[in-house]
């Protein structure tokens, strides 16, 4: 069956705030039924039940500091096809930051 979330369009995005970084992360369902997503960061994380079909989920997470690192964010997917709960991750790589 398919993942849901496979190959979702994702994204991670370094943005500054008042002088703080900041991580957003967006992932859309591309399934045809309601799907589970958790953007994850290590900043933090948060989870989205019952995203519809075509509907995003978006967070921006502070990296409490004035500068980001390079890194990943990660989205999950989970969703029940045909009878059967399926799951799939994806990373999403984002650029460095500097706000100071």
């Amino acid at each position: 069956p398919p993942a849901p979330a496979r190959d979702p369009p994702a994204a991670g995005t370094p943005r500054c705030r008042a002088g703080t970084a900041y991580v957003a992360a967006r992932a859309t369902n591309g399934e045809d039924v309601p799907v589970t997503l958790t953007l994850a960061t290590p900043f933090g994380q948060k989870a989205f039940a019952d995203v519809a079909p075509g509907k995003n989920a978006y967070q921006s997470f502070a990296a409490r500091a004035t500068s980001a690192p390079a890194g990943t964010a990660t989205v999950t997917g989970t969703a029940t096809l045909d009878g059967e709960q399926v799951t799939s991750t994806v990373d999403v790589a984002y650029d460095a930051l500097d706000c100071g």
